[in-house]
């Protein structure tokens, strides 16, 4: 049958902090803003780090721009990402 795992979940309370160059982008693309803001907060927080995870000031601009793109079209995460590719 196999070997039995003891498994113990915890909640996670910690709080999600948003890209605040995306929260800053978002309040000038208010159809954008108002998709963002419905999304899971774990949606939330995967869409800011793609965005902070880049490695240059360049790429962060082009994933905004992209991300602000996608929200207002309703596109989800992946098709997000392959905008303007």
């Amino acid at each position: 049958m196999g070997d039995k795992v003891k498994v113990c979940l915890e909640v996670d309370n910690s709080k999600i902090v948003i890209s605040p160059l995306l929260l800053e982008s978002l309040e000038d693309v208010p159809e954008a803003k108002i998709k963002f803001n419905k999304l899971p907060p774990s949606h939330q927080k995967y869409c800011s780090r793609w965005i902070e995870d880049a490695k240059t000031d360049e790429t962060k601009v082009k994933r905004i721009a992209q991300g602000l793109q996608g929200l207002s079209k309703d596109l989800n995460f992946g098709a997000m990402t392959k905008l303007n590719k």
